[in-house]
């Protein structure tokens, strides 16, 4: 609730529209809002039949099948709203208390006290990376996997005690295993896995490597193989869940060949996305000791790579980080003995592994590197890892506020045995301290690691923007009729494409997110003909093209001028000499819209046809001569 109400209060939730995306630094948000469009109006999000006119979205290409739990979630409140960025919005803050109530379930498996689980499931709902990926990044900002996966790791390198009714009993061949394993436990295990393998793709990719690597340093420090049978069976779980997941989308590409444009990613941007060691121990940027924040903005300057915001874990975090490395590092413990498998010491070691794994690997250039060279190379961001080192460090701290607590405690019997008549009332008085210290330890981790970026700069103009598409695009309609398709220039590839002048990546599928009833020409996945087509469109002379375009089904012509250096005015001169003014124009002159059907009544339909097959190729437009027919 804590950790609800504080996004409730930094995002001033009472001042903000729902029609528009909540703290959005980016244009990335209106992908997700198409996607949202998607499971709202076609029930899932790999078609979309008003994208990509006029052959249809498709998203096989781009797949989100690590995310399948996700998007189930927004469809379902998607049924609540069809405004994408309301649901979206809803989703977003109700992540919070999601994060930290799953945090907190961690952490008490783990056996830490409420006081203390409590104040660390806030802290590390409020980690910088959550604020900064925001509703741009909406998928990655929600994540709920990842203490998961790092208690799922626990358990594997504690597996003997965890899953074993007797840890020094035989384990190996089917009575052993049927006898001597806790059978409820490994299902719950299972569960766990399922869920990881099923909600976020780059957690589920981190836990995997988290899993085998910290398992195989375990298994050589035992000599006893188990660690590994055991680590295997997780990892196995967690990519069988993600590879039935990942089925349409691969026997869409063995239906129509791989597509080596979209969403291509090369080895070397995990150099470029890596893990910044520095940048995830310094202070926040703008932090409130402005010689912090200064100390923070001046690593950055001139750098090669930035890498992205959202890295720093904090002061409590950097002391939970390096207490970790000295716990493997510096000062290691004995090989672990049979016990309780929650024992701090043996706790504090199997989290420094972990730590010392993903740091390894996620670092700029590090192991990460060899796995993308080797084909894992989708997996590039790996700067994003620092939630799992994250909750390994905060955990460290946890286990600090427990000895605080212990030595409060402490001092609670010793007194309550000198003066048993006021021992109950000295409990009391000495158990507020215990709970003021958490209270200001939570104080300070928020207000050490606040970005000032929880709140919305944007809402206000993106507001304004969608009073005028709502009623443009509504305008749209009423001329071409519903299912009218529309033609947008300038031709901009989707998806990820650098910007076009002053038209930020995605912003080609703002008319679609506010409009009702009509088909667009953006949004089909480069690197196939359906939309490769639409580069043989000029987007500063589309003249030429109209015949063609009108013969494919489109209506008119939408020009967004914020895609042209000169703000459209040369395109939109050529299209007035050919068609007249434009008959809809946009406040502010960024949208304009021909109706490209004047003239139909002179155009032979014999003509039109063959204008079109020009424009998309003889294949393309039997496919659609095919879909008119049916």
């Amino acid at each position: 609730m804590i950790a609800e109400a504080l996004a409730l209060w930094r995002y001033r939730i009472w001042d903000q529209s729902f029609t528009v995306a909540l703290n959005r630094s980016s244009s990335d948000h209106l992908y997700i809002a198409a996607v949202q469009r998607s499971l709202t109006d076609h029930g899932w999000y790999f078609t979309n039949a008003h994208l990509g006119a006029p052959f249809g979205q498709q998203l096989y290409d781009f797949p989100q099948a690590g995310e399948s739990l996700q998007l189930a979630v927004l469809r379902v409140l998607g049924l609540f709203s069809v405004r994408p960025f309301a649901a979206m919005n809803v989703y977003f803050l109700g992540g919070f208390a999601a994060l930290a109530f799953v945090t907190f379930l961690v952490l008490n498996e783990l056996r830490f006290r409420f006081w203390v689980a409590s104040a660390i499931s806030v802290l590390y709902t409020w980690l910088p990376y959550h604020v900064e990926r925001g509703i741009d990044h909406l998928y990655r900002s929600a994540y709920l996997s990842a203490p998961i996966s790092i208690l799922v790791t626990i358990w594997v390198l504690s597996w003997k005690d965890r899953f074993l009714v007797d840890p020094t009993g035989p384990v190996w061949g089917r009575r052993n295993l049927r006898t001597n394993l806790r059978w409820r436990r490994v299902w719950v295990a299972v569960g766990l896995c399922l869920f990881i393998g099923a909600f976020e793709t780059m957690v589920m990719a981190f836990t995997l490597v988290a899993l085998v690597v910290s398992a195989a340093i375990a298994a050589l420090r035992h000599r006893d193989i188990g660690w590994l049978g055991a680590a295997g069976a997780a990892a196995v779980a967690i990519a069988v869940t993600f590879g039935v997941l990942y089925l349409p989308n691969a026997a869409y590409k063995a239906t129509h060949g791989p597509n080596h444009v979209a969403a291509r990613r090369y080895p070397s941007e995990q150099t470029r996305y890596g893990l910044q060691i520095g940048q995830m121990l310094s202070p926040v940027p703008g932090h409130h000791i402005r010689a912090l924040g200064n100390f923070s903005k001046d690593l950055q300057v001139q750098t090669p790579a930035p890498g992205e915001p959202g890295q720093p874990i904090g002061i409590l975090g950097t002391i939970g980080f390096v207490v970790l490395l000295w716990a493997v590092v510096v000062h290691p413990f004995p090989p672990w003995v049979d016990g309780d498998p929650y024992d701090r010491r043996r706790l504090l070691e199997q989290l420094g592994i972990i730590t010392l794994v993903l740091t390894l690997f996620g670092t700029m250039s590090g192991f990460a590197l060899i796995l993308s060279g080797l084909g894992f190379s989708q997996i590039r961001v790996w700067d994003r890892v620092v939630v799992l080192i994250a909750f390994c460090a905060l955990a460290t701290v946890a286990m600090g506020l427990e000895r605080i607590i212990d030595r409060v405690t402490e001092r609670i019997d010793r007194r309550r045995d000198h003066s048993e008549p006021g021992g109950s009332r000295s409990r009391i008085a000495l158990a507020v301290p215990v709970i003021l210290v958490t209270v200001a330890v939570t104080a300070f981790g928020l207000w050490d690691t606040d970005t000032g970026n929880a709140s919305s700069y944007t809402n206000a103009a993106d507001n304004a923007q969608a009073q005028v598409l709502e009623p443009f695009t509504a305008a749209i309609q009423k001329r071409v009729g519903a299912g009218g398709m529309i033609f947008q220039l300038p031709v901009v590839p989707f998806p990820e494409n650098p910007p076009v002048a002053e038209m930020q990546d995605y912003e080609g599928l703002l008319p679609y997110v506010y409009s009702k009833d009509l088909s667009f020409s953006y949004g089909a996945t480069k690197g196939r003909p359906d939309a490769d087509w639409q580069q043989r469109v000029d987007s500063d002379d589309p003249v030429s093209s109209l015949d063609g375009l009108r013969g494919l089904g489109f209506d008119g012509v939408l020009v967004d001028a914020d895609g042209y250096d000169d703000d459209g005015a040369a395109v939109s001169a050529k299209l007035t000499a050919a068609l007249g003014p434009p008959v809809l124009v946009t406040p502010g002159d960024r949208w304009r819209f021909w109706d490209i059907r004047s003239d139909d009544d002179r155009r032979d339909p014999a003509a039109l046809h063959r204008a079109a097959s020009q424009l998309v190729g003889p294949t393309l437009m039997a496919r659609l001569d095919r879909a008119r027919s049916h």
